[in-house]
């Protein structure tokens, strides 16, 4: 919660790869990926926070096969926190 690393945990992996399966066989459709933050301290930095998140998670897509057309990584920082 407090970094940008992305470390998959079993479910995300298998919603993953189901997202993953559903591109590759829809090759109009695109996966939009938001980063989010809390809505403590400079809003910038929660928006480059959130940034860094949704790029890390468009990595990982990338790794299992998602062709970077297919995907936008965008930040909504801490507007719309937990």
């Amino acid at each position: 919660p407090d970094g940008t690393e992305f470390r998959p945990i079993l479910p995300l992996v298998k919603y993953a790869d189901s997202v993953r399966k559903f591109l590759a066989i829809n090759k109009t459709r695109a996966l939009s990926i938001v980063g989010h933050t809390d809505n403590h301290g400079d809003a910038k930095a929660n928006l480059k926070l959130g940034t860094e998140r949704a790029e890390n998670v468009m990595r990982y897509f990338r790794e299992l096969g998602v062709p970077p057309r297919q995907m936008a990584a965008f930040s909504e920082g801490g507007k719309h926190p937990v």
